[in-house]
């Protein structure tokens, strides 16, 4: 019985291969043909589709000049950071509160700015980015008193707003490449 079986499977599977053989080349070349791609058929692309947003925009210039504004806060944005870095590891409350404010400022500037919708999700972004400053603000006045519990999250809460400028800077980026936007 058990050998019926597997003559059985034997002879399926002898089937089952000699027939995966049974096409013909003429087949195998008349497939391969079918698949080839045709890079242009003669019909125009549909402008949805278009990486070239240049021509289809129609407020690139808007989305220039915003881009333009973006980048200049990007850049001041950077350097208040930095200097952010150095009061919180002094400790020194007044500095850090100074940079915060104006940190907060550059934010308020650059969303009270006219927005083009292109760039609702970048503005987004950078509101965020006021949360950690907040957090910040509130912290450093007892981390200037000596609780190193709050010193720890002024410094991660720093650290939280060096993440958002790379995503800022990440995110403005790709706009200006998806939008062909040219300095």
């Amino acid at each position: 019985m058990r050998l019926m079986k597997g003559s059985f499977v034997i002879l399926l599977l002898m089937l089952a291969i000699s027939g995966c053989g049974s096409e013909n080349a003429d087949d195998l070349d008349d497939d391969l043909a079918r698949m080839e791609y045709v890079t242009n058929d003669g019909n125009e692309p549909n402008d949805l589709y278009r990486r070239d947003l240049h021509n289809a925009t129609s407020n690139y210039d808007e989305i220039k000049e915003y881009s333009d504004h973006y980048s200049a806060f990007l850049t001041t944005f950077h350097e208040e950071l930095l200097g952010l870095y150095t009061y919180v590891d002094e400790l020194d409350e007044s500095e850090t509160q100074a940079t915060v404010g104006r940190l907060s400022g550059l934010v308020d500037e650059i969303t009270e700015k006219p927005t083009p919708p292109e760039f609702y999700d970048l503005r987004d972004v950078t509101l965020g980015s006021l949360l950690e400053m907040n957090a910040i603000d509130k912290n450093i006045s007892e981390c200037a008193d000596g609780n190193e519990e709050a010193c720890d999250l002024t410094r991660s809460y720093t650290e939280n707003l060096t993440e958002y400028l790379r995503t800022m800077e990440y995110t403005h980026q790709a706009k200006v490449d998806d939008f062909g936007v040219v300095s």
